[in-house]
């Protein structure tokens, strides 16, 4: 997770080895793709709280459907643990 968009910019160049520019009105962003240590990786901005949970739950969707799982299964629970986790991570 990075902070500003520019440390979006930045990261997204270092990782995945090509540029993701954000427009000005852009508010949050998240990608994912191979990083430079050959695992899947995710980089994820978000300005405000609120628009930084919309793309974590971008995120999670995404892993969810990489690994075949239905992000409503268990009453949608793997889904909001796995969210959960992030935020909390986010706020450290």
């Amino acid at each position: 997770m990075v902070k500003t968009a520019k440390g979006y910019e930045r990261a997204h160049k270092k990782l995945f080895k090509k540029p993701d520019f954000l427009s000005c009105a852009q508010d949050g962003r998240f990608s994912g793709g191979e990083g430079n240590d050959g695992m899947w990786t995710y980089l994820i901005w978000g300005k405000e709280p609120h628009t930084l949970a919309h793309e974590m739950a971008h995120a999670v969707l995404h892993l969810f459907e990489r690994c075949g799982i239905d992000p409503r299964e268990a009453g949608g629970e793997p889904f909001c643990y796995m969210l959960s986790q992030l935020l909390l991570e986010a706020g450290s």
